[in-house]
């Protein structure tokens, strides 16, 4: 649970610094 948190902080903060290539990344893993 704990390092979900930690996960998600690390992939939101990635979202940020990269904007549209990271969420296109996100989408292949999870879709």
């Amino acid at each position: 649970s704990n390092l979900n948190f930690e996960y998600e902080g690390t992939m939101r903060d990635c979202e940020i610094k990269n904007g549209e290539f990271i969420s296109i990344d996100i989408y292949a893993k999870f879709h």
